[in-house]
Formats: structure tokens, C-alpha cells, sequence
């Protein structure tokens, strides 16, 4: 893993809703938790949940993407664009924690408030 490319490499992948791209930054045991919603755990059900999850988007876009590591864990910050297939938009800060294992994603934290996205 490349500290300087591994985060701007996963924003591109999430951002053209690439899931296989995504999964190759997971660890097969891995776990998200995307805001308020159950805990998904590892690589193929992670990777269903993100498909589902961008299929009911029309687009998705992260800017003013900050980071930081402390050994075997990252902190990230920045604003999402949501964009609903009815074009409603929605813009929001989102902050995420990574914990990494051997350059892979063992734990996916979310800290976004998208609630106005399903109203």
C-alpha cells in the first residue's frame, strides 16, 4: 500500500461506482459500518451492499478530501454529493476511520448524515 495514492485511489473507485475496484482494497474478513446501519461483514457482502447502495444513486462525488495515518489506521474528511436518480442533490461533510491490515481495509467506518437522501 502507497500512503500518498491508496486514499485517492479508493475516492476514484467509490466515485465511478467501481465495486470490483472497490473490493480489491478490502480484507476478506472485513467490516463497514456505513452510518447508522448494521455492521456488514466481509469482501462479498460488503460488496452487495455497495452495489445496491449505488444502484439507488444516480451519481456520487467526494471533494476536499483530507487524510491521515497513524500506523495501521486512517482518518478521513471531506464533502459527498449524492445526486437521486430524480436529480435531487444532497451535499454533506462525511468523516471516515480506516483500520488497515497488511495494506488492505479490515474495518470501514462512516460517519455521514444522508437520512435527507431517502425522504
Amino acid at each position: 500500500m502507497n500512503q500518498n495514492t491508496f486514499i485517492p485511489e479508493l475516492y476514484e473507485a467509490v466515485d465511478a461506482r467501481d465495486v470490483y475496484k472497490i473490493s480489491e482494497f478490502l480484507a476478506s474478513d472485513s467490516t463497514m459500518i456505513f452510518a447508522n446501519l448494521e455492521p456488514v461483514r466481509g469482501k462479498m457482502e460488503i460488496s452487495k451492499f455497495l452495489t445496491a447502495f449505488f444502484q439507488s444513486i444516480e451519481s456520487i462525488e467526494h471533494s476536499g478530501i483530507e487524510y491521515w495515518y497513524t500506523q495501521d489506521v486512517c482518518f478521513v474528511t471531506g464533502q459527498v454529493k449524492y445526486v437521486r436518480h430524480d436529480d435531487f442533490t444532497l451535499r454533506v461533510p462525511f468523516g471516515v476511520l480506516l483500520k488497515l491490515r497488511g495494506g488492505l481495509i479490515l474495518e470501514w467506518h462512516i460517519f455521514v448524515d444522508n437520512s435527507a437522501l431517502y425522504q
